[in-house]
């Protein structure tokens, strides 16, 4: 990785981002990455699974950090939507890959 950081663009920030808990930042690398990916012949049929893989990785170190969180203050941090988060965090509790529940009140 370390090789290549400085040839791919945004992967540095993508790293350090991550790495940093800069969730906001890594979403915005994050979609230049997976641009780039997209862009690749023989990584392109990939970029769906890859891209979910890593939101998922990205919401587990995120909330490994809470007992008890708020979807507005999560999908502040990520820089999305609530109901984007709302939607994907469900696929992601209901497929049991994120062990948490949403108490929507």
């Amino acid at each position: 990785m370390l090789s290549v950081i400085r040839d791919i663009p945004n992967l540095k920030k993508y790293v350090d981002s991550f790495y940093n808990c800069e969730y906001r930042s890594f979403f915005e690398a994050f979609a230049e990455i997976l641009q780039a990916i997209g862009n690749d012949v023989y990584l392109k049929e990939h970029v769906g699974y890859y891209a979910k893989e890593m939101r998922l990785v990205a919401y587990r170190q995120y909330l490994e950090s809470f007992k008890s969180v708020t979807i507005d203050n999560m999908a502040r941090a990520f820089g999305v939507t609530q109901e984007f988060l709302d939607v994907e965090l469900s696929n992601f509790i209901y497929s049991g890959k994120i062990n948490c529940k949403i108490d929507k009140v």
